[in-house]
Parts: C-alpha cells; sequence; structure tokens
C-alpha cells in the first residue's frame, strides 16, 4: 500500500512540474497526458482493491491449508466400482459395498450408521495430486469415464490405526470421491441428510 501511495505522490509532482509550476516555459500538457502516468503501477505494487482482494483469498487459501479435507465431510454413497490390475475383492466382494453409506467426521467415520474405527481418526491430505495418466500408473487401474471433466484428484489417508473400508480417498469434486480399498476403487456421491 506504501508503494501505490509513492506511486501516487510521484505521479502528482511530475504532473505538477509538467504543468507548469516546476517554472518551466513548456505549455502545460493536457489532463488526458499525465493520466496515464497516474494510472502507471510500479513493479510488485498492487492497486488497493486487489490488496483486498489478495488478503481476502490468502484468508480462503490459508483455511483450506489448516484442513483440505473438511468439505469432504459428510455422508457419501458407493454407486460403482472397477477393480485395479491387482485386487484381493472378488466382483462380488465390490458389488457388496454398492449402497454402502460412508459418513467422514472430523474425529470419526461411520459406516452404514455405525463406528468404522475404535480410536479417534485424523485425515491426512497427500502433497501430490495425481492427473489421469498419474494415477492409472500408481494404482494399475484404468478409471476411465470416471475422469469426464476432471483433471486430477488428491488422495486424503484417514489414519486410526486400523485399516477400514473408506479409510483412503480421492477427492473428485465437491460432489464425488472415489474411496480405494484392497485393488478397488469405489466411486461414491455426496448424499445429502
Amino acid at each position: 500500500m506504501k508503494k501505490y501511495c509513492l506511486a501516487l505522490l510521484s505521479a502528482g509532482l511530475l504532473a505538477m512540474t509538467l504543468s507548469g509550476c516546476g517554472g518551466s516555459s513548456q505549455s502545460a500538457p493536457s489532463q488526458e497526458a499525465s493520466a496515464p502516468v497516474m494510472e502507471q503501477e510500479l513493479p510488485g505494487s498492487e492497486p488497493a482493491g486487489a490488496v483486498e482482494a489478495s488478503e481476502a483469498e490468502n484468508e480462503n487459501a490459508h483455511a483450506e491449508e489448516r484442513d483440505p479435507v473438511s468439505a469432504y465431510y459428510g455422508t457419501w454413497e458407493v454407486k460403482d466400482y472397477q477393480s485395479a490390475a491387482v485386487s484381493t475383492l472378488s466382483s462380488e466382494d465390490m458389488e457388496s459395498f454398492r449402497g454402502t453409506l460412508v459418513t467422514y467426521q472430523p474425529d470419526s467415520v461411520l459406516l452404514d450408521g455405525e463406528q468404522a474405527a475404535d480410536d479417534t481418526v485424523a485425515y491426512e491430505a497427500a502433497a501430490v495430486a495425481y492427473d489421469y495418466n498419474g494415477l492409472t500408473e500408481a494404482y494399475q487401474a484404468n478409471l476411465g469415464e470416471w475422469w469426464n471433466g476432471i483433471s486430477e484428484v488428491t488422495g486424503v489417508t484417514v489414519d486410526s490405526g486400523e485399516g477400514f473400508f473408506g479409510d483412503q480417498f480421492f477427492t473428485a469434486d465437491s460432489d464425488t470421491i472415489w474411496i480405494y480399498y484392497e485393488g478397488a476403487f469405489f466411486l461414491a456421491k455426496h448424499v445429502d441428510q
């Protein structure tokens, strides 16, 4: 903000000098000629409105950095599944998860309303997001049409000291997650409750 004020002050002094206040015998340039000088931004400076917007954007970004998973708290219903190249689940096992409700809460996970883990859980988002090629290579899974309109996904691990269905998922969009379990992916949609 100080740089912006200094730029305005400098532009004003320049305008007064050019308009004849400095004792020059040259004719004063029009206001239109000096206007671009006043609007010119110095390198590294931001217009006043941009500073306020940047502060709001930074605040939102910091809130997401503190808890990027909180947007995924709520209940999700398993709608579809796909096996990776190697899975310990049979087709019947994977089908049995269709319709399962997984509820993510700040300190617990529920499966069809029952506590999934005995201990309090903690969420940890992966530092790296996966694009189509990265996820396909890392998990040996071609999720095909699930990628429609999605450019990347971020993995989230639910740590409780024990494994359970729903303890690892990928954030696809605000209404879709991909739960990874025993070598299979389960597409789940957000449910309003």
